[in-house]
């Protein structure tokens, strides 16, 4: 078990933990005080970003991993326990510096998504694109190369090519009570799973065009998915 001693360094930060990035040689673990950094060669810890709350990592092609915090924007965290800020709402990057999703698709377009500001996007030559999605929870691309953002008010799917964000109406043929609370998306094949605040978890066939959906009817131990 990995837990926070109190007044021990040597420990995890803080018990709450958001985030886990597995690196080669360490191991990033973002709770509610920092990010916590083991080093799994010499079971060693190190820690930044004290004071903050880190939810998200990203690890960039480059090898980069990107931080996403609650009020902080984001920032660039290293093995080594050092740590830089690099998008924020005071260096006019960002709208709103409480980011909750952060990825990477394989055109090494950056997205980021935050809580009451637009959708972000910094492409591999650095030109940011705005899109006006908020109250972002998750993010994924898809196969097709559009990313999957889950708000807490549904799913939208966003088409970096033609600049366009549609709903996704990801219920299943004639169920109209949906829960529109997504708090993760994973893409298996050709399917998108939808995790969600209360609804279970709704399985779209990326190519059928259709959903079903799984509850605790269906076996799930609670209807609330993380």
């Amino acid at each position: 078990e990995i837990t926070h001693i109190a007044n021990n360094p040597q420990s995890l930060q803080n018990n709450h933990v958001s985030a886990v990035m597995p690196l080669s040689d360490c191991l990033l673990i973002g709770t509610d005080n920092g990010v916590s950094i083991l080093n799994t060669q010499t079971n060693t810890w190190q820690h930044c970003l004290q004071g903050a709350v880190a939810l998200n990592f990203c690890q960039q092609a480059d090898g980069k991993v990107l931080v996403a915090t609650y009020g902080k924007g984001i920032y660039e965290a290293c093995c080594n326990g050092t740590a830089r800020q690099l998008y924020t709402t005071s260096n006019g990057s960002l709208t709103d510096d409480h980011v909750y999703a952060i990825c990477q698709d394989n055109r090494k377009n950056l997205w980021i998504g935050s809580l009451n500001g637009d959708l972000l996007q910094v492409d591999a030559q650095g030109k940011r694109h705005y899109y006006p999605v908020h109250n972002v929870m998750t993010m994924i691309p898809l196969p097709s190369g559009k990313i999957a953002v889950g708000t807490a008010f549904g799913l939208n799917i966003v088409d970096p090519e033609s600049g366009k964000v549609e709903e996704l109406n990801y219920a299943p043929q004639g169920v109209t009570d949906v829960n529109a609370f997504i708090t993760h998306l994973l893409v298996c094949g050709q399917e998108l799973w939808i995790a969600t605040e209360g609804g279970g978890v709704y399985v779209w066939n990326l190519k059928k065009k259709e959903g079903r959906q799984l509850t605790k009817k269906d076996g799930l131990p609670s209807d609330y998915v993380s």
